[in-house]
């Protein structure tokens, strides 16, 4: 369907030059939208964000590739077998092809500046707008075109549904990042970080694919407990595809971030939105920069996360990677601290989450968000032996994928196991 224009071409054995050039310009133009159409439901199902320069790319770049490099290339291999030297000359002009498509490519890019636009539809929508796009490349006699507008139309007046609040503790591997959303706030706690972002970005491959899913395209604001590559690597690489109003940490951001930051966290800080509060439980007030450059992890910022009306999980408290010292400063200062689900210190360290402090808390759930397999053996067997004495059940990431509580209409907070969701599809 996609090639049909061709076909219906008249035999015109007349044609000129011109013509001919200016006919191939046509049929290259109208065959590339007709792909990026069609191919649009696919790309967002897989990748949740489309770069609207993509045909224009491909206009130029194809060609190149189909009729100059790729026959270098099967031209070559064949004759290096019987000239090798007439094989590799091949080759160098095959590379000189592909340099020049770089070359466009870089271009384009110069010009344009091109952003990759996230677009978050259900699956539902992409289904609705897979048929749509099936009945107008049919031919015309199968089926009404016009019945493609009925499909169109979920497409176009449908929103995604706000909810009251909703928090996923998200799986990057031996690390943290946690995303609190509600229909007018998106706040991230902590962003994760692979050891080398440069190698694999959980920034750009895992925590940006995932906002756009859920249709954010702008956070409000990043808390980071700590700057730990495991806590706050991703962030940098994050900024390059999701805008971020502003970022708090325990310290002063590197000046090479180049990223706007107000004042350090510090205790008593909180932020009050429509139905949910985030409160700073630590460091001190009179903790200074060098107390925290000595001993990060144990100045982490905990966080308090309260809704207004909510069960049963109401209050979410993160630790970051603070350990005995900040837990019992806490017990001391808040005897009355009321928590239903606590992410563990340190992803579960034998220093964090000491018994005394578990059993003070006695929170209803506790999450460990570590790797499979860390080299760190976290969540240790010290600390699942303290929560099964103290029957307080344990979710780990890296068994269960994104863990979700989300707020429903009669504000029961329930959650889901992104892993459970196909346990349906394993074999027994």
């Amino acid at each position: 369907r996609i090639y049909e224009s061709i076909d219906r071409q008249p035999a015109q054995p007349a044609f000129n030059w011109k013509q001919r050039v200016l006919t191939a310009g046509k049929l290259l133009i109208e065959s590339q939208g007709k792909i990026f159409i069609a191919l649009f439901p696919l790309v967002l199902s897989f990748f949740k964000q489309v770069s609207w320069i993509a045909p224009l790319t491909n206009i130029l770049v194809i060609p190149l590739l189909g009729a100059v490099v790729v026959p270098l290339d099967i031209l070559a291999a064949c004759l290096s077998y019987i000239i090798s030297p007439l094989g590799l000359l091949l080759f160098h002009c095959s590379d000189l092809g592909l340099n020049l498509g770089l070359w466009i490519l870089e271009i384009l890019d110069h010009l344009f500046n091109p952003q990759l636009q996230g677009i978050a539809f259900t699956p539902l929508l992409i289904v609705s707008l897979s048929i749509g796009l099936i009945i107008l490349y049919l031919p015309r006699s199968v089926i009404p075109k016009a019945w493609a507008l009925l499909c169109f139309v979920p497409v176009f007046t449908s929103r995604a549904p706000d909810s009251d609040f909703k928090l996923t503790v998200l799986d990057v591997g031996q690390g943290q990042a946690i995303l609190l959303q509600s229909s007018q706030q998106k706040i991230m706690l902590d962003t994760g970080g692979y050891y080398d972002e440069t190698k694999f970005s959980i920034g750009q491959q895992i925590l940006a694919p995932f906002l756009f899913s859920q249709g954010i395209a702008r956070l409000d604001r990043v808390l980071l407990t700590h700057l730990d590559q495991d806590h706050s690597g991703a962030l940098l690489p994050l900024s390059q595809k999701i805008k971020i109003d502003e970022v708090i940490a325990n310290t002063q951001l590197p000046e090479t971030w180049n990223i706007k930051q107000s004042s350090p966290c510090r205790e008593g800080q909180s932020w009050s939105y429509q139905n949910f509060k985030v409160q700073v439980l630590s460091p001190g007030l009179n903790t200074y920069p060098s107390m925290v450059e000595a001993n990060p992890n144990e100045y982490s910022c905990v966080l308090y996360v309260q809704l207004n009306q909510a069960q049963p999980y109401r209050n979410f408290l993160i630790m970051g990677d603070a350990g005995w010292p900040t837990e019992y400063e806490l017990m001391k200062k808040y005897p009355e601290l009321q928590v239903d689900v606590l992410v563990l210190g340190h992803h579960g360290s034998k220093h964090s989450s000491a018994y005394s402090f578990l059993k003070y808390l006695h929170p209803k759930l506790a999450i460990a968000s570590a790797g499979q397999n860390n080299r760190y053996g976290h969540p240790t067997k010290e600390v699942k032996v303290r929560l099964k004495a103290l029957d307080i059940p344990l979710l780990l990431t890296a068994q269960t994928g994104n863990i979700e509580f989300y707020q429903e209409a009669d504000e029961q907070i329930n959650y889901t196991l992104y892993r459970e969701q196909w346990k349906w599809l394993k074999i027994k």
